[in-house]
């Protein structure tokens, strides 16, 4: 059961990331043509045997050569997305990008639970058998 639960848990952080790279493509495209003005990051992390989809704000201090980049995690509160008012402040195309993204990193984030709920009911399994 282990091994399959890893596979799964895999499967998700690899559709997690795809969707975290279109996420960045699309940073890349404003950068590119002009347009980039925003201040919201996004990235997937492996924990111990969990994955996490947070959305950050990036914010710029100090001047010249001693301006520094900071990010603060965005807490997602209760339930399996982000709720749009945690993204009033972001630009309409990042907003838009959070609306899209949200709905399938909901997804996600509903089989990383049930995945958690897995190992721990295997686990208590596991300790009454032996």
């Amino acid at each position: 059961m282990n091994q399959a639960t890893e596979a799964e848990l895999e499967e998700i952080s690899n559709e997690a990331q795809s969707l975290v790279n279109v996420f960045w493509e699309e940073v890349k495209s404003k950068r590119e043509s002009n347009e980039f003005s925003g201040s919201l990051g996004l990235r997937v992390r492996r924990i111990r045997n969990s994955i996490q989809i947070v959305w950050y704000e990036n914010k710029w201090y100090g001047t010249g050569n001693k301006k520094r980049m900071f990010s603060k995690q965005i807490q997602k509160g209760k339930g399996y997305m982000y709720s749009p008012d945690k993204f009033k402040k972001m630009q309409q195309w990042e907003r838009d990008a959070v609306g899209v993204l949200e709905e399938k990193f909901g997804q996600l984030r509903k089989r990383i639970e049930v995945l958690g709920r897995i190992r721990r009911q295997v686990s208590a399994y596991k300790q009454i058998k032996n």
